[in-house]
């Protein structure tokens, strides 16, 4: 029968213990008398979390996750992943807000709400329009409000001031004080029709000596207010202008008078004229011309808008006529 060194048997016995209860790691050597001596060597297992997975081997070191699940396989568990979803070993975080940059809807600032009021993937903390889907962020003009809810797209108005509310900025609304969402503009004088004063005849600067409402380019007496613009006899001249009486002379019925619209040059054809005189509403005479011909042309361009009175002195009798002039 096989007999075994009491004192080696210790030591097997002792080894046996040791790599049962306390996972050590044991070692022996051999003294320099040709003896045994056994040397224990203890290693620690690390296991910051507690939940049972050595940090060496935890894809979640810091968070408690048994079960080690990792949806995108990318090394880091989901319990810890700041994008559990989408892949990203390196867990980039550029604003710090706890979301990966690979599935942040904002980038440029913390968000860890990840808010998307709108559902365009751009998240209301950076979205130039949060409140209307607009992926693509486009903003012509510049100022931080995209062209999906900007109302001046194309001109920069950070404020959006829109004064008679009709989601037309007031920046490029055509009548920024009286509602008009069409913006129509018939004569393209970028004055809506909806407060233009002279709808079909442009005229960019309103004028309106009379103060009547209606424009001077349009308007059947500039000088004399008359809203209701009647021209009873439809001559053009509007019947409150009619019965200013200058000059009311006889006419002649010999005198051809036409007014070029676009010069203000007036032709006047007749027999033997003598004598051209041009007046204002109020008498003012500022042309005379001496003739003897049977054609004049006058020129009224510099002329202000307005009714003047045209004297045609001839051998058979005196014309006279009165025009209006509906530009400078």
């Amino acid at each position: 029968m096989l007999q075994v060194n009491p004192k080696l048997h210790s030591i097997l016995i002792f080894l046996f213990v040791n790599l049962l209860f306390s996972a050590s790691v044991v070692s022996q050597t051999l003294t320099s008398v040709g003896k045994f001596q056994p040397q224990t060597k203890i290693i620690t297992l690390v296991d910051t979390d507690g939940d049972g997975v050595p940090d060496a081997s935890d894809n979640c070191p810091n968070t408690s996750n048994p079960t080690q699940a990792d949806y995108d396989a990318d090394m880091v568990g989901d319990a810890c992943d700041k994008c559990p979803n989408v892949s990203n070993p390196g867990q980039q975080d550029s604003d710090s807000d706890g979301i990966g940059d690979v599935c942040d809807n904002c980038l440029s600032k913390a968000n860890a709400d990840q808010l998307d009021s709108d559902g365009d993937m751009v998240g209301d903390a950076c979205d130039n329009c949060p409140s209307k889907a607009n992926p693509d962020q486009a903003d012509s003009d510049g100022d931080i409000i995209g062209n999906a809810c900007d109302n001046c797209p194309n001109l920069s108005n950070t404020s959006q001031e829109d004064s008679d509310a009709d989601l037309i900025g007031s920046g490029c609304d055509k009548c920024p004080d009286v509602a008009n969402p069409g913006q129509e503009d018939s004569d393209g004088d970028w004055i809506g029709d909806a407060c233009d004063n002279c709808r079909n005849n442009a005229n960019y600067s309103q004028e309106d000596s009379d103060g009547d409402m209606i424009g001077n380019v349009c308007d059947n007496c500039p000088t004399i207010a008359n809203p209701d613009q009647i021209d009873s006899d439809m001559d053009m001249i509007g019947d409150a202008c009619e019965t200013l009486g200058i000059l009311n002379q006889p006419a002649d019925n010999s005198c051809f008078i036409y007014l070029d619209p676009l010069s203000n040059t007036l032709s006047i054809k007749g027999k033997n004229i003598l004598k051209i005189e041009v007046f204002t509403n109020s008498g003012e005479r500022i042309v005379q011309q001496n003739t003897n011909t049977n054609q004049v042309s006058v020129e009224l361009a510099k002329r202000a808008p307005g009714i003047y009175v045209v004297k045609i002195t001839s051998k058979t009798g005196i014309t006279v006529k009165k025009v209006l002039l509906n530009k400078k």
